[in-house]
């Protein structure tokens, strides 16, 4: 009454050879992190992100919630998985412009985990070609001024002077 398996043998602990660098998305956008893994195949790749100190979650195709300081709700998501290249998406909590990445690799032999990197959020890039200058303002006054729902820069629910002064203080920070 004996059940013997044969397992695969681990012959090499996973090992990271490239880490993930910092990467700027705009607020609608998403942003790509790869992580080249070595050791015994398979490997497997755990995208995860940092939204509160200290806890981190792991990203898949739908989006994860997390809760934001003061109130109200972020998410985020990762695709494809189980992949070392991922396009992370973060829909921010007010006020947040930056978020920690990093992924899991992982094998029949063990896990490690990759270095941090960044994700910032350039609010002031407001039509997502991927650079912050002149036609950002542009488009947002555009917007405004037409009261689209896209010029509901603080997500409050309403399009007001509120949404433009917050506009200009992210146009004038810049992508830092």
């Amino acid at each position: 009454d004996e059940t013997w398996g044969l397992g695969v043998p681990c012959v090499a602990p996973p090992s990271i050879t490239s880490q993930p660098v910092t990467q700027t998305a705009c607020p609608d956008g998403s942003a790509s992190f790869a992580v080249r893994g070595a050791g015994s195949g398979p490997l497997a790749y755990q995208w995860q992100i940092q939204a509160s100190p200290g806890v981190w979650s792991g990203l898949g195709n739908d989006p994860l919630p997390f809760a934001c300081a003061g109130g109200g709700m972020g998410f985020a998501f990762g695709t494809p998985i189980d992949t070392p290249t991922v396009q992370i998406g973060v829909r921010a909590c007010p006020g947040v412009n930056s978020y920690r990445v990093r992924c899991v690799v992982s094998n029949v032999c063990g896990s490690v985990t990759s270095d941090e990197a960044t994700y910032t959020i350039c609010r002031a890039d407001f039509n997502c070609d991927g650079a912050a200058n002149s036609q950002d303002f542009f488009d947002f006054i555009a917007e405004f001024f037409a009261g689209a729902p896209s010029a509901d820069f603080n997500h409050d629910g309403v399009v007001n002077s509120q949404d433009f002064f917050d506009f200009l203080a992210a146009f004038f920070a810049g992508c830092n």
